[in-house]
């Protein structure tokens, strides 16, 4: 933490290493991400996303907790960008039900991810009241001809 908040802490170097030691610094950052300073979350969240060419990341659940805590949109859309699993799919979920403008945004920005896009456009189908940009986005997926079925599938 003390590290984070001096911008000391280098992510790559810290959370890499011997696999149960990683897993541990992971859990570690998790669960400090709260305390830390806005400062020291924008340190963190720029070593990942300023970055000319991204060749390492953390674990999807070190990026969901980062994202969640900064509220950072390049964070999200490293997370949209990679491997989808239990943590971004629980972080879906999260978003839709927290439902505030910042969180539709994301459910739609995270239909990027194939994996990703039949659950978050379920999602935003159900959000209710549906707002005038869920209804124009949905409206422009149902253009595309491979995402017309899904969409109205869900509507």
């Amino acid at each position: 933490v003390l590290q984070a908040e001096r911008r000391e802490l280098n992510l790559k170097q810290w959370l890499t290493g011997p696999s149960q030691q990683a897993q541990a610094r992971e859990a570690l950052l998790i669960r400090e991400l709260d305390s830390l300073s806005p400062n020291a979350l924008a340190a963190l969240t720029a070593q990942l996303t300023k970055a000319n060419v991204t060749s390492w990341l953390p674990s999807t659940a070190v990026i969901v907790r980062l994202a969640q805590v900064s509220q950072d949109e390049e964070v999200y859309n490293l997370l949209w960008r990679m491997k989808a699993d239990y943590n971004s799919q629980s972080e879906l979920e999260r978003l839709a039900a927290v439902g505030d403008v910042f969180s539709i945004q994301q459910l739609m920005n995270a239909t990027v991810n194939p994996s990703l896009k039949p659950e978050a456009i379920s999602l935003l189908t159900k959000s209710n009241p549906l707002s005038p940009q869920v209804k124009q986005f949905l409206v422009r997926k149902m253009a595309l001809s491979e995402e017309a079925t899904m969409v109205a599938r869900e509507l």
